[in-house]
């Protein structure tokens, strides 16, 4: 009787692609958050964004006439209307 090993490094090892130097960190990429937060922070410390922050309104209130404009103006850019939106939830999905 024969019996065949087949090791658990096949392909062998020298044959393979180093993939221990890519800097690939995947959708929670700490280097590009970090670089996103470095330039943010010297933004708003620069002379142009405080002056971009005092346009800001921070009341967070909208006149209804302000907030229907411009739910207008996205309507006539689409280019088909969402069947969700005009949906009757009271009445059972076909």
């Amino acid at each position: 009787m024969c019996q065949i090993f087949v090791s658990t490094f096949w392909p062998p090892l020298e044959g393979r692609n180093n993939m221990s130097n890519v800097k690939n960190q995947g959708e929670g990429d700490r280097d590009s958050a970090r670089r996103y937060n470095e330039k943010t922070q010297k933004f708003v410390k620069s002379e142009k964004g405080k002056e971009s922050i005092k346009k800001i309104d921070h009341s967070g209130r909208h006149s209804s006439d302000e907030l229907q404009r411009a739910e207008d103006d996205a309507a006539a850019r689409v280019k088909e209307n969402d069947p969700e939106a005009l949906r009757d939830y009271s009445k059972p999905a076909r």
